[in-house]
């Protein structure tokens, strides 16, 4: 097999996109208790750490479609990819999905997606159907819901990575996931799983080893709570990006100096990047302080810093007032409530937006309210589901 058949780190363009997320995922209530993913059991307690850390590669498939993974799963991921496709199913790009730092859309449970422990295969044509859909269907075919209205699976690929460790949500008890697959096992599986493959003909890549042990900052005073955030070359939002740290990446903190800038508090850090120290400057919204670290000296503590959504003068629009910000990867604001609505804009974790009214609209499974917010200098209108805001006081 080909050595470069995989690479470090997660491409950010393979992550599940929020249109994927939202518009095919939708929960309803309860249905998280039907087997929907199996988190709560889950990858922590089975030795995998805490979500959205440990690291991860990203592998290539036969026909150019990629997924990023956990690294250790990469080489049994990789491996069955590959059969799947010499047995004659495609997988398709733009509909497989990996790797993404989230909570299962609608609950606060965290996505074995998380800990890139998942993948979604050919998203489309393998829609997850909730319980209610799921209902009405059987009830529209008496005699059993044709496989072909929730999947375009063969009955052998299923069973094929189910052989190998793997969870299909084509199987959960009252609703249909087809394009899931989740790893259940541990990480002292893998090389046992690796053995069976290659004992059963399947061609499976080497174990790819622990991962060389990068520069450790000598303190750490925070830790990164956002999915990604820049280390910066100036304390502002267009200073050069020095690397991007993931969620959980410890920092020290290496003075009492705060800047403002761009609605920010921007303070000077060191952060390991691979195997070197980096030094720059982190927007302090997304940092948290370390248990027990000290404090800045008197006189230099942060300061409440300007609201984000409040530009300079004369440079742009202002919301009135700071009511809710984003707290998903980025969240869909459409013309109308519901998901049918037309996306107007997509607005990013973190940003800050003002309910208009207090009217709440039920559709598709969401809570929606009207909102305003500021972006790229333009003022944006629209509808947004209540479940991906956070209370700007919270």
């Amino acid at each position: 097999m080909d050595d470069r058949w995989w690479s470090d780190g997660v491409d950010e363009l393979l992550e599940v996109p929020d249109d994927v997320m939202v518009d095919i995922r939708e929960v309803e209530p309860g249905d998280e208790d039907d087997g929907l993913e199996s988190t709560r059991r889950g990858a922590e307690g089975r030795g995998w750490g805490r979500h959205c850390q440990g690291p991860k590669v990203t592998i290539s498939v036969t026909g150019g479609v990629r997924y990023s993974v956990r690294r250790e799963i990469a080489p049994i991921v990789k491996a069955l990819c590959e059969e799947t496709v010499r047995r004659g199913y495609q997988f398709r790009d733009r509909e497989c999905w990996g790797y993404a730092c989230r909570k299962i859309a609608g609950t606060s449970s965290w996505s074995n997606h998380s800990w890139g422990l998942a993948i979604d295969i050919n998203s489309p044509a393998n829609p997850m159907i909730y319980r209610r859909r799921w209902a009405e269907l059987q009830r529209e075919h008496p005699g059993g819901v044709p496989r072909s209205i929730w999947t375009d699976m063969p009955e052998w690929l299923p069973e094929l990575w189910k052989r190998y460790g793997f969870r299909w949500g084509g199987e959960y008890r009252t609703v249909r996931d087809a394009m899931h697959f989740e790893f259940m096992l541990r990480p002292s599986d893998v090389p046992g799983l690796i053995e069976q493959l290659r004992s059963d003909g399947i061609d499976a890549p080497d174990a790819l080893g622990p991962v060389p042990k990068g520069a450790e900052v000598d303190r750490v005073t925070h830790r990164v709570t956002a999915t990604r955030l820049h280390l910066r070359s100036e304390p502002k939002q267009d200073g050069a990006s020095l690397a991007k740290l993931t969620n959980g990446t410890a920092v020290e903190r290496v003075d009492d100096e705060l800047a403002e800038a761009d609605g920010y508090r921007w303070i000077r850090v060191r952060a390991g990047v691979g195997p070197r120290i980096e030094t720059g400057w982190m927007a302090i919204e997304y940092l948290a302080a370390e248990p027990g670290t000290a404090a800045p000296s008197p006189g230099t503590a942060a300061t409440p810093g300007p609201d984000p959504s409040e530009p300079p003068a004369g440079e742009g629009p202002r919301l009135g007032r700071v009511t809710h910000h984003v707290t998903g990867t980025n969240l869909n604001v459409r013309a109308d409530p519901g998901l049918g609505g037309a996306q107007v804009s997509s607005l990013p974790q973190g940003t800050p937006v003002e309910q208009l009214a207090d009217a709440v609209r039920q559709a598709d499974g969401y809570s929606w309210i009207k909102v305003n917010a500021v972006l790229d200098g333009a003022l944006v209108e629209g509808w947004a589901a209540s479940e991906f805001l956070g209370a700007a006081d919270a």
